[in-house]
Protein backbone atom coordinates (compact mmCIF):
# COMPACT_ATOMS: atom_id res chain seq x y z
CA UNK A 1 0.00 0.00 0.00
CA UNK A 2 1.56 3.37 -0.93
CA UNK A 3 1.38 6.22 1.68
CA UNK A 4 1.97 10.06 0.75
CA UNK A 5 3.57 10.55 4.17
CA UNK A 6 6.34 7.73 5.12
CA UNK A 7 7.14 8.84 8.70
CA UNK A 8 5.70 11.24 11.29
CA UNK A 9 7.80 12.06 14.65
CA UNK A 10 5.52 12.63 17.49
CA UNK A 11 7.68 14.53 20.34
CA UNK A 12 7.60 16.82 23.35
CA UNK A 13 8.94 20.32 22.66
CA UNK A 14 11.18 20.41 25.52
CA UNK A 15 13.17 17.47 24.27
CA UNK A 16 14.29 19.37 20.62
CA UNK A 17 15.41 22.72 23.02
CA UNK A 18 18.82 23.58 21.81
CA UNK A 19 21.68 23.23 24.61
CA UNK A 20 23.00 25.98 23.22
CA UNK A 21 21.91 29.42 21.58
CA UNK A 22 21.93 28.89 17.59
CA UNK A 23 22.31 25.24 18.16
CA UNK A 24 19.95 22.33 16.53
CA UNK A 25 17.86 20.56 19.02
CA UNK A 26 17.77 17.00 20.13
CA UNK A 27 15.35 16.41 17.54
CA UNK A 28 16.07 18.15 14.50
CA UNK A 29 19.33 16.17 14.89
CA UNK A 30 17.37 12.73 15.31
CA UNK A 31 14.97 14.02 12.04
CA UNK A 32 18.17 14.86 10.31
CA UNK A 33 20.22 11.71 10.72
CA UNK A 34 16.90 9.69 10.08
CA UNK A 35 16.17 11.10 7.15
CA UNK A 36 19.82 10.11 5.82
CA UNK A 37 19.93 6.49 6.80
CA UNK A 38 16.52 5.76 5.90
CA UNK A 39 17.55 7.12 2.22
CA UNK A 40 20.03 4.82 2.05
CA UNK A 41 18.22 1.68 3.16
CA UNK A 42 14.76 2.18 1.70
CA UNK A 43 15.09 5.75 -0.92
CA UNK A 44 13.51 8.68 -0.78
CA UNK A 45 10.95 9.32 2.65
CA UNK A 46 8.80 11.47 3.64
CA UNK A 47 9.77 12.27 7.39
CA UNK A 48 7.86 15.15 8.94
CA UNK A 49 6.67 16.56 12.36
CA UNK A 50 4.66 19.73 13.80
CA UNK A 51 7.01 22.18 14.27
CA UNK A 52 5.08 24.62 15.94
CA UNK A 53 5.10 25.35 19.66
CA UNK A 54 1.28 24.75 21.01
CA UNK A 55 1.62 25.81 24.23
CA UNK A 56 -2.19 25.44 25.88
CA UNK A 57 -3.58 25.90 21.85
CA UNK A 58 -6.65 23.12 20.97
CA UNK A 59 -5.64 20.04 19.21
CA UNK A 60 -5.14 20.68 15.80
CA UNK A 61 -7.69 18.11 13.20
CA UNK A 62 -4.35 19.51 10.37
CA UNK A 63 -2.15 16.83 11.81
CA UNK A 64 -4.72 14.17 12.79
CA UNK A 65 -5.73 14.55 9.07
CA UNK A 66 -2.42 13.25 7.75
CA UNK A 67 -2.60 9.93 9.80
CA UNK A 68 -4.72 7.87 7.16
CA UNK A 69 -1.88 8.36 4.71
CA UNK A 70 0.85 8.16 7.00
CA UNK A 71 2.65 4.83 6.72
CA UNK A 72 4.68 4.82 10.36
CA UNK A 73 4.62 7.10 13.79
CA UNK A 74 8.03 7.77 15.69
CA UNK A 75 7.55 8.85 19.46
CA UNK A 76 10.26 10.42 21.48
CA UNK A 77 9.31 8.81 24.51
CA UNK A 78 10.38 10.63 27.35
CA UNK A 79 9.19 11.82 31.09
CA UNK A 80 7.97 15.35 28.94
CA UNK A 81 5.94 13.12 26.37
CA UNK A 82 4.37 11.32 28.99
CA UNK A 83 3.28 14.28 30.32
CA UNK A 84 2.01 15.97 27.48
CA UNK A 85 -1.69 15.71 26.59
CA UNK A 86 -0.83 16.85 23.13
CA UNK A 87 1.46 14.01 22.53
CA UNK A 88 -0.26 11.82 23.88
CA UNK A 89 -3.47 12.32 22.12
CA UNK A 90 -1.03 12.38 18.99
CA UNK A 91 -0.36 8.37 19.58
CA UNK A 92 -3.75 7.75 20.62
CA UNK A 93 -5.08 9.09 17.30
CA UNK A 94 -2.21 7.18 15.37
CA UNK A 95 -3.03 4.02 16.71
CA UNK A 96 -6.42 4.23 16.69
CA UNK A 97 -6.40 4.98 12.68
CA UNK A 98 -3.51 2.95 11.80
CA UNK A 99 -5.62 -0.18 13.21
CA UNK A 100 -7.97 0.18 10.43
CA UNK A 101 -6.82 -1.83 7.40
CA UNK A 102 -3.98 -2.98 6.51
CA UNK A 103 -3.63 -2.64 10.30
CA UNK A 104 -1.10 -1.37 13.20
CA UNK A 105 1.17 -4.77 13.03
CA UNK A 106 1.70 -5.66 9.68
CA UNK A 107 3.55 -9.36 10.17
CA UNK A 108 4.03 -9.17 13.59
CA UNK A 109 5.93 -5.54 13.64
CA UNK A 110 3.92 -2.42 14.59
CA UNK A 111 3.63 0.51 12.63
CA UNK A 112 4.37 3.03 15.79
CA UNK A 113 8.04 2.70 17.15
CA UNK A 114 9.17 4.16 19.90
CA UNK A 115 12.56 6.59 20.68
CA UNK A 116 13.23 6.31 24.24
CA UNK A 117 15.48 8.86 25.37
CA UNK A 118 15.42 7.67 29.28
CA UNK A 119 13.88 4.69 30.94
CA UNK A 120 10.08 5.44 32.26
CA UNK A 121 8.83 2.99 34.21
CA UNK A 122 5.07 3.48 33.93
CA UNK A 123 3.84 3.88 30.22
CA UNK A 124 0.03 3.34 30.92
CA UNK A 125 -0.25 6.97 29.32
CA UNK A 126 0.30 5.12 25.64
CA UNK A 127 -2.22 3.53 24.02
CA UNK A 128 -2.69 -0.06 25.36
CA UNK A 129 -0.53 -1.95 21.97
CA UNK A 130 2.07 0.76 22.34
CA UNK A 131 2.38 0.11 26.12
CA UNK A 132 4.00 -3.35 25.81
CA UNK A 133 6.31 -2.68 22.32
CA UNK A 134 9.67 -2.99 22.59
CA UNK A 135 11.20 0.46 22.03
CA UNK A 136 15.07 1.58 21.22
CA UNK A 137 16.96 3.18 23.52
CA UNK A 138 18.90 6.18 22.99
CA UNK A 139 20.58 6.17 26.20
CA UNK A 140 23.71 4.73 27.96
CA UNK A 141 24.44 3.91 31.50
CA UNK A 142 28.03 5.14 32.37
CA UNK A 143 28.44 3.80 36.13
CA UNK A 144 25.59 4.69 37.97
CA UNK A 145 24.36 7.91 35.35
CA UNK A 146 22.13 7.48 32.66
CA UNK A 147 23.40 9.49 29.58
CA UNK A 148 21.26 10.45 26.27
CA UNK A 149 22.68 9.62 22.53
CA UNK A 150 23.01 13.45 22.09
CA UNK A 151 25.62 14.62 19.74
CA UNK A 152 26.20 17.32 21.86
CA UNK A 153 28.43 15.27 24.38
CA UNK A 154 31.18 15.02 21.65
CA UNK A 155 32.70 12.76 18.94
CA UNK A 156 32.04 9.15 20.89
CA UNK A 157 28.03 9.86 22.08
CA UNK A 158 27.28 11.63 18.07
CA UNK A 159 28.83 7.63 16.84
CA UNK A 160 26.54 5.70 18.96
CA UNK A 161 23.70 8.67 18.12
CA UNK A 162 24.53 7.80 14.73
CA UNK A 163 24.50 4.21 14.99
CA UNK A 164 21.59 3.89 16.99
CA UNK A 165 19.35 6.20 14.55
CA UNK A 166 21.24 3.52 11.45
CA UNK A 167 19.39 0.64 13.17
CA UNK A 168 15.68 2.25 13.92
CA UNK A 169 15.83 3.37 10.31
CA UNK A 170 17.25 -0.16 8.85
CA UNK A 171 13.75 -1.68 11.30
CA UNK A 172 11.69 1.33 9.61
CA UNK A 173 12.77 0.75 5.57
CA UNK A 174 11.71 -3.24 6.23
CA UNK A 175 8.29 -2.29 7.47
CA UNK A 176 8.19 0.10 4.94
CA UNK A 177 8.78 -2.41 1.91
CA UNK A 178 6.28 -4.72 3.43
CA UNK A 179 4.04 -1.86 3.49
CA UNK A 180 4.23 -1.07 -0.28
CA UNK A 181 3.88 -4.92 -0.90
CA UNK A 182 0.48 -5.09 0.75
CA UNK A 183 -2.32 -4.27 -2.01
CA UNK A 184 -4.68 -1.79 -1.47
CA UNK A 185 -6.28 -0.29 1.63
CA UNK A 186 -8.56 -3.25 2.01
CA UNK A 187 -6.03 -5.73 2.08
CA UNK A 188 -5.33 -6.10 5.82
CA UNK A 189 -2.21 -8.34 5.84
CA UNK A 190 -2.26 -11.00 8.79
CA UNK A 191 0.76 -12.15 10.43
CA UNK A 192 2.57 -14.64 8.76
CA UNK A 193 3.87 -17.83 10.57
CA UNK A 194 7.68 -18.08 10.34
CA UNK A 195 9.34 -21.50 10.88
CA UNK A 196 11.16 -22.07 13.48
CA UNK A 197 14.48 -22.14 11.81
CA UNK A 198 13.96 -18.58 10.81
CA UNK A 199 13.12 -17.59 14.59
CA UNK A 200 15.94 -16.96 17.12
CA UNK A 201 15.08 -16.08 20.61
CA UNK A 202 17.30 -13.69 21.81
CA UNK A 203 17.35 -13.42 25.18
CA UNK A 204 16.26 -10.01 27.71
CA UNK A 205 20.05 -9.64 29.39
CA UNK A 206 21.55 -7.19 32.21
CA UNK A 207 22.19 -3.28 31.07
CA UNK A 208 26.06 -4.67 30.52
CA UNK A 209 25.35 -6.59 27.73
CA UNK A 210 22.99 -5.07 26.24
CA UNK A 211 25.18 -3.42 23.16
CA UNK A 212 26.14 -6.79 22.61
CA UNK A 213 22.38 -7.80 22.33
CA UNK A 214 21.57 -4.44 20.16
CA UNK A 215 23.97 -5.43 17.52
CA UNK A 216 22.80 -9.19 17.41
CA UNK A 217 19.70 -8.14 16.76
CA UNK A 218 20.62 -5.84 14.45
CA UNK A 219 22.75 -7.88 12.17
CA UNK A 220 20.22 -11.22 13.00
CA UNK A 221 16.95 -8.51 11.47
CA UNK A 222 19.37 -7.58 8.46
CA UNK A 223 19.50 -11.30 7.53
CA UNK A 224 15.80 -11.68 7.55
CA UNK A 225 15.18 -13.32 10.75
CA UNK A 226 12.45 -13.04 12.86
CA UNK A 227 13.97 -12.03 16.84
CA UNK A 228 12.04 -12.81 19.51
CA UNK A 229 10.66 -11.48 22.02
CA UNK A 230 8.85 -8.57 20.06
CA UNK A 231 7.14 -6.98 22.91
CA UNK A 232 7.94 -6.16 26.69
CA UNK A 233 7.92 -9.28 28.20
CA UNK A 234 5.05 -8.79 31.46
CA UNK A 235 6.70 -7.89 34.69
CA UNK A 236 4.88 -11.16 37.08
CA UNK A 237 6.84 -14.25 37.19
CA UNK A 238 3.78 -16.55 36.18
CA UNK A 239 2.64 -14.54 33.24
CA UNK A 240 6.74 -14.22 32.61
CA UNK A 241 7.23 -17.71 32.39
CA UNK A 242 4.17 -18.83 30.92
CA UNK A 243 5.31 -15.85 27.79
CA UNK A 244 8.48 -16.60 27.41
CA UNK A 245 7.95 -20.73 27.18
CA UNK A 246 5.34 -19.44 24.46
CA UNK A 247 7.70 -17.81 22.47
CA UNK A 248 10.90 -20.38 22.35
CA UNK A 249 8.24 -23.17 21.06
CA UNK A 250 8.43 -20.63 18.33
CA UNK A 251 11.91 -21.09 17.75
CA UNK A 252 15.30 -22.94 16.41
CA UNK A 253 17.95 -21.24 18.54
CA UNK A 254 18.05 -18.88 21.86
CA UNK A 255 20.79 -17.12 22.77
CA UNK A 256 21.90 -16.25 25.69
CA UNK A 257 24.00 -13.30 26.57
CA UNK A 258 25.77 -13.35 30.82
CA UNK A 259 27.26 -10.69 32.33
CA UNK A 260 28.18 -9.62 35.81
CA UNK A 261 25.09 -7.90 36.49
CA UNK A 262 22.07 -9.26 38.22
CA UNK A 263 19.99 -7.89 35.44
CA UNK A 264 15.35 -7.74 36.36
CA UNK A 265 13.77 -10.03 38.87
CA UNK A 266 10.48 -10.64 37.60
CA UNK A 267 7.43 -10.34 40.79
CA UNK A 268 7.18 -13.42 42.00
CA UNK A 269 8.33 -16.29 44.69
CA UNK A 270 11.06 -17.39 43.15
CA UNK A 271 13.27 -14.41 43.46
CA UNK A 272 15.12 -15.65 40.18
CA UNK A 273 16.15 -12.84 37.46
CA UNK A 274 15.25 -13.07 34.06
CA UNK A 275 18.43 -14.27 32.61
CA UNK A 276 18.03 -17.18 34.83
CA UNK A 277 14.18 -18.20 34.36
CA UNK A 278 15.37 -17.81 30.19
CA UNK A 279 17.96 -20.32 30.00
CA UNK A 280 16.06 -22.18 32.66
CA UNK A 281 13.26 -22.09 30.46
CA UNK A 282 15.39 -22.89 26.98
CA UNK A 283 16.73 -25.92 28.45
CA UNK A 284 13.65 -27.45 28.88
CA UNK A 285 12.92 -26.63 25.25
CA UNK A 286 15.93 -27.99 24.04
CA UNK A 287 15.59 -31.17 26.23
CA UNK A 288 11.84 -31.57 24.71
CA UNK A 289 12.44 -30.52 21.15
CA UNK A 290 16.33 -30.04 20.39
CA UNK A 291 16.39 -26.71 20.34
CA UNK A 292 19.84 -24.99 19.85
CA UNK A 293 21.57 -22.97 22.20
CA UNK A 294 24.01 -20.46 22.27
CA UNK A 295 25.26 -18.57 25.78
CA UNK A 296 27.58 -15.84 25.81
CA UNK A 297 29.65 -15.56 29.06
CA UNK A 298 33.30 -13.47 28.58
CA UNK A 299 36.08 -15.00 29.94
CA UNK A 300 36.78 -14.10 33.55
CA UNK A 301 33.71 -12.77 33.97
CA UNK A 302 32.80 -12.46 38.02
CA UNK A 303 29.66 -10.66 39.59
CA UNK A 304 29.59 -8.85 42.85
CA UNK A 305 26.08 -10.48 43.74
CA UNK A 306 26.16 -13.80 44.96
CA UNK A 307 23.00 -15.09 43.00
CA UNK A 308 25.18 -13.82 39.67
CA UNK A 309 28.03 -15.42 41.04
CA UNK A 310 26.60 -18.84 41.42
CA UNK A 311 24.81 -19.05 37.82
CA UNK A 312 27.97 -17.54 36.14
CA UNK A 313 29.89 -20.78 37.82
CA UNK A 314 26.64 -22.86 37.17
CA UNK A 315 27.12 -22.31 33.51
CA UNK A 316 30.46 -23.04 33.77
CA UNK A 317 30.25 -26.36 35.19
CA UNK A 318 26.74 -27.99 35.57
CA UNK A 319 25.53 -29.76 32.85
CA UNK A 320 21.74 -29.31 33.08
CA UNK A 321 22.04 -25.52 33.09
CA UNK A 322 24.39 -25.80 30.02
CA UNK A 323 22.08 -28.24 28.40
CA UNK A 324 22.22 -27.83 24.52
CA UNK A 325 23.85 -25.11 24.40
CA UNK A 326 27.45 -24.24 22.74
CA UNK A 327 29.12 -22.12 25.86
CA UNK A 328 31.32 -18.91 24.35
CA UNK A 329 33.66 -17.33 26.63
CA UNK A 330 35.25 -15.06 23.49
CA UNK A 331 34.68 -12.08 22.50
CA UNK A 332 30.94 -10.55 19.92
CA UNK A 333 32.41 -11.98 16.98
CA UNK A 334 32.99 -15.42 17.64
CA UNK A 335 29.17 -15.30 19.49
CA UNK A 336 28.51 -14.53 15.24
CA UNK A 337 30.22 -17.06 13.78
CA UNK A 338 28.56 -19.92 16.38
CA UNK A 339 25.08 -18.10 15.75
CA UNK A 340 25.60 -18.10 11.89
CA UNK A 341 27.04 -21.93 12.15
CA UNK A 342 24.07 -22.40 14.07
CA UNK A 343 21.52 -21.49 11.84
CA UNK A 344 23.19 -22.34 8.52
CA UNK A 345 21.33 -25.92 8.16
CA UNK A 346 23.29 -29.10 7.14
CA UNK A 347 24.41 -29.67 3.34
CA UNK A 348 21.47 -31.76 2.06
CA UNK A 349 22.82 -35.46 1.12
CA UNK A 350 23.41 -35.77 -2.90
CA UNK A 351 19.89 -37.54 -4.71
CA UNK A 352 19.39 -41.26 -3.81
CA UNK A 353 22.90 -41.50 -1.40
CA UNK A 354 22.86 -43.59 1.52
CA UNK A 355 24.75 -44.32 4.12
CA UNK A 356 27.51 -46.93 3.70
CA UNK A 357 28.64 -49.88 6.00
CA UNK A 358 31.17 -49.42 8.28
CA UNK A 359 30.42 -45.19 7.88
CA UNK A 360 30.27 -44.55 11.33
CA UNK A 361 32.45 -41.70 12.58
CA UNK A 362 34.38 -41.82 15.67
CA UNK A 363 36.05 -38.78 17.50
CA UNK A 364 39.45 -40.37 19.02
CA UNK A 365 39.45 -37.68 21.84
CA UNK A 366 43.52 -37.61 23.55
CA UNK A 367 46.06 -35.27 25.00
CA UNK A 368 48.20 -33.30 22.93
CA UNK A 369 51.23 -35.11 25.09
CA UNK A 370 49.74 -38.30 24.02
CA UNK A 371 49.78 -37.69 20.25
CA UNK A 372 53.58 -40.11 19.40
CA UNK A 373 51.78 -42.58 22.01
CA UNK A 374 52.61 -45.83 20.33
CA UNK A 375 49.33 -47.85 21.64
CA UNK A 376 47.21 -44.91 20.43
CA UNK A 377 49.01 -44.79 16.83
CA UNK A 378 48.05 -48.83 16.75
CA UNK A 379 44.31 -48.00 17.79
CA UNK A 380 43.66 -45.34 15.62
CA UNK A 381 44.85 -47.51 12.57
CA UNK A 382 43.19 -50.61 13.64
CA UNK A 383 39.81 -48.57 13.84
CA UNK A 384 40.60 -46.71 10.82
CA UNK A 385 41.38 -50.11 8.88
CA UNK A 386 38.21 -51.63 10.23
CA UNK A 387 36.24 -48.93 7.90
CA UNK A 388 35.46 -46.33 10.61
CA UNK A 389 35.91 -42.11 9.65
CA UNK A 390 38.07 -40.53 12.21
CA UNK A 391 38.66 -38.01 13.75
CA UNK A 392 41.33 -36.31 16.51
CA UNK A 393 41.30 -32.96 18.21
CA UNK A 394 43.01 -30.15 16.52
CA UNK A 395 46.18 -28.72 18.56
CA UNK A 396 46.92 -25.76 16.59
CA UNK A 397 45.19 -22.32 15.85
CA UNK A 398 43.79 -20.19 18.64
CA UNK A 399 42.10 -20.90 21.65
CA UNK A 400 38.99 -20.28 20.14
CA UNK A 401 39.41 -21.92 16.89
CA UNK A 402 40.83 -25.38 18.68
CA UNK A 403 37.56 -25.22 21.01
CA UNK A 404 35.24 -24.71 17.78
CA UNK A 405 36.53 -27.88 16.50
CA UNK A 406 36.30 -29.70 19.34
CA UNK A 407 32.46 -28.75 19.96
CA UNK A 408 31.87 -29.42 16.12
CA UNK A 409 33.23 -32.69 16.48
CA UNK A 410 31.19 -33.55 19.88
CA UNK A 411 28.49 -32.55 17.65
CA UNK A 412 28.88 -34.37 14.77
CA UNK A 413 30.40 -38.07 15.61
CA UNK A 414 28.58 -40.95 16.53
CA UNK A 415 30.58 -42.68 19.34
CA UNK A 416 33.37 -41.06 21.08
CA UNK A 417 36.71 -42.88 22.34
CA UNK A 418 38.96 -40.79 25.66
CA UNK A 419 42.49 -41.88 24.71
CA UNK A 420 43.16 -41.46 28.81
CA UNK A 421 46.80 -41.41 28.73
CA UNK A 422 49.01 -38.36 29.55
CA UNK A 423 46.04 -36.07 30.36
CA UNK A 424 45.76 -34.79 34.14
CA UNK A 425 42.58 -35.93 35.86
CA UNK A 426 41.50 -32.46 35.75
CA UNK A 427 41.79 -32.72 31.61
CA UNK A 428 39.47 -35.78 32.01
CA UNK A 429 37.32 -34.27 33.88
CA UNK A 430 37.06 -31.52 31.28
CA UNK A 431 36.49 -33.85 28.57
CA UNK A 432 33.93 -35.87 30.51
CA UNK A 433 31.50 -32.14 30.91
CA UNK A 434 32.36 -31.46 27.18
CA UNK A 435 30.73 -34.94 26.27
CA UNK A 436 27.80 -34.37 28.67
CA UNK A 437 26.89 -31.10 27.33
CA UNK A 438 27.14 -32.00 23.55
CA UNK A 439 24.49 -34.34 24.15
CA UNK A 440 22.39 -31.68 24.16
CA UNK A 441 23.43 -30.31 20.78
CA UNK A 442 22.67 -33.87 19.00
CA UNK A 443 18.79 -32.76 18.74
CA UNK A 444 16.78 -35.76 16.97
CA UNK A 445 20.72 -37.68 16.28
CA UNK A 446 21.01 -40.77 18.21
CA UNK A 447 23.17 -40.15 21.40
CA UNK A 448 26.53 -41.24 21.12
CA UNK A 449 28.33 -44.09 22.38
CA UNK A 450 31.59 -42.76 25.12
CA UNK A 451 34.13 -45.26 25.51
CA UNK A 452 36.61 -44.67 27.94
CA UNK A 453 39.84 -45.98 27.15
CA UNK A 454 42.53 -46.17 30.05
CA UNK A 455 46.17 -46.32 29.12
CA UNK A 456 48.82 -47.56 31.80
CA UNK A 457 51.23 -45.27 31.69
CA UNK A 458 51.09 -42.96 33.68
CA UNK A 459 49.04 -45.17 36.15
CA UNK A 460 47.33 -42.86 38.24
CA UNK A 461 45.11 -43.67 41.17
CA UNK A 462 42.35 -41.88 39.32
CA UNK A 463 42.83 -44.43 36.87
CA UNK A 464 42.21 -47.25 39.15
CA UNK A 465 38.99 -45.43 40.14
CA UNK A 466 37.54 -44.76 36.48
CA UNK A 467 38.16 -48.72 36.19
CA UNK A 468 36.49 -49.61 38.92
CA UNK A 469 33.71 -47.37 39.11
CA UNK A 470 33.42 -46.88 35.19
CA UNK A 471 30.90 -49.48 33.79
CA UNK A 472 31.02 -51.60 30.38
CA UNK A 473 32.15 -48.54 28.26
CA UNK A 474 35.44 -48.61 30.00
CA UNK A 475 38.24 -50.51 28.34
CA UNK A 476 40.91 -51.14 30.43
CA UNK A 477 44.83 -50.87 28.29
CA UNK A 478 46.57 -53.33 30.79
CA UNK A 479 44.16 -56.34 29.95
CA UNK A 480 45.59 -57.18 26.52
CA UNK A 481 46.70 -57.19 23.13
CA UNK A 482 45.51 -54.05 21.74
CA UNK A 483 43.54 -55.24 19.00
CA UNK A 484 41.75 -57.86 21.00
CA UNK A 485 40.43 -54.97 23.27
CA UNK A 486 39.47 -52.87 20.72
CA UNK A 487 37.63 -55.55 18.27
CA UNK A 488 35.64 -57.26 22.10
CA UNK A 489 34.72 -53.79 23.57
CA UNK A 490 34.47 -51.01 21.00
CA UNK A 491 34.47 -52.63 17.43
CA UNK A 492 31.88 -55.32 18.09
CA UNK A 493 29.50 -52.50 19.70
CA UNK A 494 29.60 -50.12 17.31
CA UNK A 495 28.58 -53.00 14.60
CA UNK A 496 25.98 -54.28 16.75
CA UNK A 497 24.46 -50.88 17.28
CA UNK A 498 24.64 -49.80 13.71
CA UNK A 499 23.03 -52.71 12.47
CA UNK A 500 19.75 -52.48 14.63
Amino acid sequence: MKFRNQVFISYAHDNNRPVEEGARGWVECFHGALDAFLGRRYGKAKIWRDERLRGHEDFSEEIYAQFPETALMVSVISPSYLKSEWCRAEADRFCAIADQPPGLVIENKMRAFKVILEPVADQTPLPRPMQDALGFEFFVREGSKLRELDPVFGPEMRAKFHLAVADLAGEIAELLRTLDAVGGSDGAKQPVAVPAERTVYLAECSFDRRDDRKALNAELRARNYRVLPERELPRDETEYRAEVARLLEQCGLSIHLVGGVLGGVPDGPSGLSGLMIQNELAVARSRAAGMKRIISLPAGTRSENLQQQAFIEAIDRDPNVQFGAEVISAGLEAVKTAVQAALTPPPAAAPGAEAQPGSTTIYVIFDGKDRKDETLLRLRKHLQGQGFALRKPAFEGTAEEVRLTHEQHLAESDAVVIYYGAGTDAWKLSIDRDVEKAKGRRGDRRQQTVFHWIAPIPWTDDKSDVIELGGERVVDGRAGAMESLAEQQIIEVLRAETSR
